[in-house]
């Protein structure tokens, strides 16, 4: 999987976007937050950090356990996750998911290794959230809401001490993302990230 598989900027959302959506009881979800010696303040330049570029705050929508609050904490994810690929750091992304999400675990654990310096750095693979809503139905993965992001992403290029540099794709590409979240301990909380299905 590329490190560079799903990240985004700021921006894409509409005012009208989340108007009609309905609020929805939370189903049951045992917490556990994976726990981290490390540095809670995001770094601020890395590789792909772009001149003038501050990291993504979570809106106060955000905070709020709506439907709206979901969808925008849902997309503050992605957001944290395209500085944390930019950065080539994982602090802002660390905490915004249950350990049991297979998905931020793999990201945490591949920026981990580049933040050690170990296994070189990655640059690029930044994309924007074009689209974004939520979905309901069935899904193999259980939580309160799903937000469902369309995301154009620039290709990466991984640089390894050992070989020369690799870029995953030449040409910039259209993906459809899924956030699961869940309202757990007075937030919201990643639950797992997936494709469309």
């Amino acid at each position: 999987m590329s490190l560079a598989l799903v990240a985004a900027c700021s921006g894409g959302r509409s005012a009208g976007q989340t108007a009609a959506l309905n609020t929805r009881p939370s189903a049951p979800i045992t917490p556990s937050i994976a726990a981290s010696a490390t540095p809670t303040e995001p770094l601020t330049t890395g590789p792909g950090v772009k001149p003038g570029e501050k990291p993504p705050e979570l809106d106060a929508r955000g905070t709020q356990h709506t439907d709206e609050g979901a969808l925008y904490f849902a997309g503050y994810f992605v957001q944290a996750l395209d500085w944390s690929i930019a950065t080539n750091d994982a602090t802002l992304i660390r905490h915004l998911g249950l350990s049991s999400c297979s998905t931020c675990n793999t990201y945490i654990a591949k920026l981990d290794s580049f933040q050690r310096g170990k296994n070189g750095h990655v640059s690029g693979g930044r994309i924007s959230i074009t689209s974004e809503r939520l979905v309901h139905g069935s899904s193999s993965i259980t939580a309160d809401e799903i937000a469902q992001f369309t995301l154009l992403q620039e290709p990466d290029v991984v640089y390894r001490p050992s070989s020369a540099p690799s870029t995953d794709a030449s040409t910039l590409s259209t993906e459809v993302r899924r956030v699961y979240v869940s309202w757990i301990d007075l937030s919201w909380k990643v639950v797992e990230m997936a494709g469309n299905g």
